[in-house]
């Protein structure tokens, strides 16, 4: 991925990430890895 795709999609995302409280970036953290793991 190009680094200035990159930059962009932080760009994009981390004012968004920073009004998520930590607790659910934890469940939204645990649900990716249990999802992934289901469906592997």
């Amino acid at each position: 991925m190009p680094t200035r795709s990159l930059n962009a999609w932080l760009d994009h995302f981390i004012p968004a990430a920073l009004h998520i409280p930590p607790k659910e970036w934890l469940r939204a953290g645990l649900g990716a890895v249990l999802g992934l793991l289901l469906a592997g």
